[in-house]
C-alpha cells in the first residue's frame, strides 16, 4: 500500500534518516522542521500521514497535531516522544493523534506500526472493522 508521509522534526539528521527509510519502502516522504512549517506544508500539499516529534522549538508536536486535525479529519497523525507518559497519551488523543510512539524506535518497528495504522484505515474503507 503506497501512501505519502510528512516527517516533522527539528533534527535534520533524524528527518533525513526517516526519509531514507520511507523512500526505500517505496513511500513518498517530505520533511518539515517544526510545527508551523508542517502546517504550511500540509496546507500546500496534503499527505496521508504526518509523523511528528513532540519536542520541537516554538510549537509542541501535540499543538501542531491539533492544528492539522482541524484541517483534515482523514490524515493519520503519529507522534513520537522521547518520554513515555500517560498524560502525553491523553493529551495527544484529545488533539487528534492516532498513535503515540516512544523513542528510541527501530526503523523496522516504526514501519510495522505505521503499516498497521494505515492498513486499519484501508480495512475501514472496505467496511471492515479496525483490528484491535
Amino acid at each position: 500500500m503506497a501512501f505519502s508521509i510528512l516527517i516533522v522534526d527539528d533534527h535534520e539528521q533524524f528527518r533525513a534518516m526517516l526519509s531514507t527509510v520511507f523512500q526505500r519502502a517505496g513511500l513518498a516522504a517530505r520533511e518539515a522542521q517544526d510545527g508551523p512549517s508542517a502546517i504550511a506544508a500540509f496546507e500546500a500539499e496534503p499527505c496521508d500521514l504526518v509523523l511528528m516529534d513532540q519536542s520541537m522549538p516554538g510549537m509542541k508536536g501535540v499543538d501542531a497535531a491539533k492544528a492539522l486535525r482541524a484541517r483534515s479529519s482523514t490524515v493519520r497523525i503519529v507522534l513520537i516522544s522521547g518520554h513515555k507518559r500517560e498524560a502525553l497519551n491523553a493529551e495527544a488523543r484529545a488533539a487528534g493523534v492516532d498513535l503515540v510512539l516512544t523513542k528510541p524506535i527501530s526503523p523496522r518497528a516504526l514501519m510495522e506500526a505505521i503499516n498497521a495504522l494505515m492498513q486499519s484505515d484501508a480495512n475501514m474503507e472496505r467496511g471492515r472493522p479496525r483490528p484491535r
